[in-house]
C-alpha cells in the first residue's frame, strides 16, 4: 500500500536592510540603516494537489521501481 500527499509550495524572494537603533534622550530611538541587504526566500502559500491527472501519472511512474509479487499458485 502506498500514500502520496503532494504540496506545491510558493516562494518569493525579500531583501531586508541591516539597520542599528540608537538611542536619543528624550526623543525616543532612533533606527539608522546601513548600505547592506539580505535576500531570504519567504514562503507565501502552499496549496495541496488535487489533480487526479497528477497522481495517476505519479503512481504509474512507482510502477516502473517497485516490484509486484506475482500470485502463488
Amino acid at each position: 500500500t502506498v500514500f502520496a500527499n503532494a504540496v506545491r509550495a510558493t516562494y518569493s524572494l525579500k531583501k531586508s536592510s541591516t539597520s542599528a537603533s540608537v538611542g536619543v534622550g528624550v526623543l525616543g530611538s532612533l533606527s539608522v540603516p546601513f548600505g547592506m541587504s539580505d535576500d531570504a526566500l519567504v514562503k507565501v502559500a502552499s496549496e495541496t494537489i488535487q489533480s487526479d491527472t497528477f497522481y495517476a501519472q505519479f503512481f504509474s511512474r512507482m510502477e516502473n521501481y517497485i516490484e509486484v509479487p506475482k500470485a502463488q499458485e
